[in-house]
């Protein structure tokens, strides 16, 4: 879940969605700390409305930085171009889950082709029927003379 406020360019984003954009363990990290925040900041929480705690962000790209966070609904606020300083996934951790995505993909692509052939070998076409449809198909066709 994330929603982007047209006027100030913010974005209010869940945990979950965030720890795929982001490392996951900076952002298990935060979200920690958020969870024994006590410092009250300014703004309210757009789904609980209750006021959100003031967390620092982890280091990532440039200094760190404080993020509204509200434990309530799972979400972080963050100011515009803050997502981009939140440490990013490395390339190899990225591109290792999106290998394993893609065989998670082929391996059930298989097992439905799998599955399909199993049907169509435990029931076998009866050529008995194609003989029976055969005479009925040219019975009617006799029968237009």
């Amino acid at each position: 879940m994330w929603f982007s406020c047209p006027a100030c360019e913010g974005m209010l984003i869940g945990v979950g969605p965030l720890q795929k954009l982001c490392k996951a363990a900076a952002i298990q990290n935060l979200w920690v700390r958020a969870r024994q925040a006590n410092q009250l900041g300014d703004r309210l929480c757009p789904e609980c409305t209750a006021p959100m705690l003031v967390v620092t962000a982890p280091e990532g790209r440039g200094p760190p930085f404080d993020v509204d966070t509200c434990p309530r609904c799972y979400v972080i606020w963050l100011d515009r171009g803050k997502l981009e300083k939140l440490p990013g996934k490395p390339e190899r951790e990225a591109e290792l889950e999106k290998r394993a995505k893609e065989r998670r993909e082929e391996h059930e692509r298989r097992e439905r082709q799998e599955r399909l052939s199993e049907i169509s070998n435990e029931n076998p076409p009866d050529p008995s029927l194609n003989q029976t449809l055969l005479e009925l198909i040219l019975e009617l066709l006799s029968g237009w003379e």
